[in-house]
Order: structure tokens, then sequence, then C-alpha cells
């Protein structure tokens, strides 16, 4: 196996890119690429290379554990041993003092067996991260990570991901990113799924949601954290009208008997 280029190198050459037109976003904030169309990066993100190659991160599409389009980082260059690239997103609003939790899927696809290794990083400005947890992926498996951290300082952070790896070995995915507040009222890691039941998903006009108990209250929110409808429903079985919602991603917050589920939900 090659040599893999040091952690030192590594935390050294993280790159981040702040967008001025691009106002910082409110949690929950989340990617999935799903209203991507063709290869184009999104508005307010940007990529760049790392190592002396000219390898950065792609969109794509049609990976076979991936729904959508994704975030893609290609390895291919005869001329240095080492590759990288940072992808940096949105600049994120967090509150001190509250838990956060960042979540995303990420595989490699095989075509040699060496290491990806993929550093997340959260920061305010050039202080140390508040999220810098390395993942290892090296063997082709869909691998899904979900951690949380804590932040004490109340601002705008900077959020990148940036990939190491040896030359030519094949193409490493990313996606399903998501960055959410954690809740003391969410239960066992935020989720209390098998309570609640959302359908159809995808949707087209109107999605029925039931649980076991009385729903509380729903809300449901824009990839970028904006809040678009907030129902109080105060029954076990409700509905909620998206026909008027351009087609793409959303999120449902459901609250009933004191526990938050977060459920993800695709207008077709």
């Amino acid at each position: 196996m090659k040599k893999i280029i040091s952690t030192a190198a590594v935390l050294c050459s993280i790159h981040f890119t702040a967008i001025a037109q691009c106002n910082p976003v409110n949690l929950p904030y989340a990617e999935d690429l799903s209203n991507v169309v063709g290869t184009t990066m999104p508005q307010c993100y940007s990529t760049q290379a790392e190592t002396f190659s000219s390898n950065v991160w792609q969109i794509s599409s049609g990976a076979v554990d991936f729904d959508n389009s994704y975030f893609i980082f290609y390895t291919q260059n005869d001329n240095v041993p080492e590759v990288a690239a940072s992808l940096s997103l949105r600049q994120l609003n967090l509150e001190g003092g509250k838990t956060y939790r960042l979540s995303y899927q990420c595989q490699n696809s095989l075509d040699q067996f060496e290491l990806f290794s993929l550093y997340p990083d959260i920061r305010m400005g050039g202080v140390v991260s508040v999220y810098d947890e390395t993942t290892i992926v090296y063997d082709g498996t869909l691998t899904n990570v979900s951690k949380e951290f804590e932040v004490t300082e109340t601002g705008v952070y900077y959020f990148s991901f940036t990939i190491y790896a040896t030359s030519n070995t094949g193409a490493f995915y990313l996606d399903d990113i998501l960055v959410e507040e954690v809740d003391d009222t969410m239960g066992v890691n935020g989720v209390i799924a098998h309570r609640l039941q959302v359908y159809p998903n995808p949707v087209q006009q109107i999605a029925t949601i039931t649980g076991n108990a009385p729903i509380d209250k729903i809300e449901l929110f824009s990839t970028t954290g904006q809040l678009l409808q907030s129902h109080q429903p105060n029954a076990a079985e409700t509905r909620v009208d998206l026909s008027a919602l351009a087609a793409g991603v959303y999120y449902l917050n459901i609250n009933s008997s004191n526990e938050v589920t977060r459920k993800k939900i695709i207008k077709e």
C-alpha cells in the first residue's frame, strides 16, 4: 500500500473559502444534491486542489448506493504521488452552549485497495475546529457517519470537507450531508422513527403522517433551514399539503409525546 500523507500536512493545508455574496444559513442545513441538474457545482460552494495536481471535487450521478447526484473526487493523476482537494460548503450560524450533529454518507469506488482520508471541518475563522473527526474509507462499503459536537461561542462557522488519497486509486463519493441541532427531547440519536409514518414518499401533493400518539406539532423546513409550514394537528393522523412547493427535498420536524422526529420527504 502506498504511503498516506501525514496528519500534520493535512491540517496545514485545509482550505476555507468565504463567499461574500452568500449569507450563512440556519440549521437544519442539508445537502443531498437532489435539486442539482448536470455537473455544475451549486452556488455558494467552492472546491480547490490542495496538492500539486488538478484534482478537485465535482458533481456526478449513477453510483449504485446513491439515489441522486453526489459530490465526487477522482484521484487520477499520473504526475504526482498524492492528490487532495477541499470542498467548502455554506457557512453555518451556530449558537454557543449547544450540541450539534453532523451526518453524511461516503464510499470509494474500490478501483484499487487504497485508503481515502476524509477530513470534515467546522470552525469559526482560523480558530480550532469544533468538529474535525476523520473518516477512513478503503473497502468500497457505503459508510454512514453521524457524530455530535459542541459549540462554546455563537457566530458564523466555516464548513468544509478535505479528501486525501494516493493517485490513481479510483473515486470517492460524498452525499446526504446534514448538520442539525441535538435537542434533549429527541430521544436516542434523535430518531423515534418506528412511531411515525410519512407516506407517500416521494409525494406529489398531500403527505399523510400517522403515529401511535397525538401529533402535537409539525414543522416543514427547506434544506437551508427555512421554516415553510407549521401545523398543530393534535391528532394521531394528519395531512400536509406540499402541492404549492417546488420539486425537491424537504424536512419534517414532528413533535409527539415530548419527542421530536425528523423525516426527509421528497416532493416530485
